[in-house]
């Protein structure tokens, strides 16, 4: 799995998670769980609280989309505090 997955930098890893922080997403972390065989738990976390989270078999696609998702969240929370 850790070859197939876009990595803005190293993993980190213990026994059922990989954790991910890329550096166009300052103040987030991701985490892709394998839930069971062909599973995963991909979860998005800012700091301050706001999360997002996906479930299927496609870890790839959907790490892909909570970044997205993370980058319209910042922004949006941007544009919020320049109101």
């Amino acid at each position: 799995m850790r070859a197939e997955l876009p990595i803005g930098r190293e993993p980190r890893c213990d026994d059922r998670a990989m954790g991910f922080e890329f550096d166009d997403l300052p103040h987030w972390e991701f985490t892709i769980v394998e839930m069971s065989a062909g599973i995963y738990r991909v979860t998005a976390v800012r700091d301050g609280g706001i999360r997002g989270e996906s479930s299927g078999s496609g870890a790839e696609a959907m790490l892909e989309d909570l970044k997205d998702w993370a980058r319209k969240t910042a922004r949006d929370l941007a544009a919020r505090r320049s109101e």
